[in-house]
């Protein structure tokens, strides 16, 4: 990240993020998003800080803070899909609510609890079917 500082300072606020004054540094922190399977990445937060210490350490603080949510949001939403990948969906006979239904062989959206009601639905269905299964 120090060969990066320059380019960093050059392209932050000139101004101390806490009390206006010049900049003077940047604190580059790095949060790793490499635990993502797919796409993994490190985002790095870069703050622009004079040379106060008490403006330092009142950026690393905030950092601190963005970070605890970040992960925390972060956490609930793989607890989330934890869940969501977890259930089961019951699916219901379009005529009659039976939760035993199979799916239409053909569109795959809606179910049947057996041949009959698939019958005697195919007429309503038959238009919806055909479209959806393009």
């Amino acid at each position: 990240m120090l060969e990066h500082e320059a380019a960093c300072l050059a392209a932050s606020n000139p101004r101390c993020q806490n009390c206006g004054l010049s900049t003077v540094k940047v604190l580059q922190t790095p949060m790793s998003w490499l635990h993502i399977v797919d796409e993994p990445y490190i985002h790095v937060l870069v703050n622009s800080v004079c040379d106060k210490s008490e403006c330092e350490m009142q950026t690393r603080q905030q950092i601190q803070d963005i970070m605890a949510e970040v992960t925390t949001e972060v956490q609930e939403a793989e607890e989330l899909a934890g869940r969501l990948r977890n259930t089961v969906e019951i699916l219901l006979c379009k005529v009659c609510g039976e939760t035993n239904a199979k799916r239409c062989a053909r569109c795959k959206v809606v179910g049947y609890c057996g041949k009959e009601h698939q019958k005697a639905d195919w007429k309503v269905h038959k238009r919806d079917c055909a479209s959806v299964s393009r």
